[in-house]
């Protein structure tokens, strides 16, 4: 005759082990948006940057992070020839060019 085992609430340790597995799973796919300004840092880069930052702020997006690429080498790595650019999670949105924050916003919903 087949008999049912204890059930999870049964047993207080596999519970709590099983909850904290469900919160660290969580934790790790949750995703943080990453938003990144590409350009050597002149006076165009810095405005797409403050507008990148704006838009976030706005948006209240308080995990986003906003990063300044400057090397050559990792911008080149976009395919960007031309800066500023704005890269969010991975993907070029714009080269060459200052979008406003209001622009940046309606990538970021």
């Amino acid at each position: 005759m087949w008999r049912a085992g204890p059930k999870l609430g049964d047993l207080p340790g596999l519970t709590l082990v099983f909850n904290l597995l469900i919160i660290s799973i969580y934790i790790d796919t949750s995703k943080h948006m990453t938003i990144k300004i590409l350009g050597s840092g002149c006076p165009s880069c810095r405005a797409l940057e403050a507008n990148a930052k704006k838009a976030t702020v706005e948006l209240g997006l308080k995990d986003a992070k906003v990063e300044h690429v400057r090397e050559i080498d990792k911008i080149i790595e976009y395919g960007v020839m031309s800066t500023p650019a704005i890269v969010i999670d991975g993907e070029v949105k714009a080269v060459g060019r200052i979008p406003d924050s209001e622009e940046i916003k309606g990538w970021l919903k």
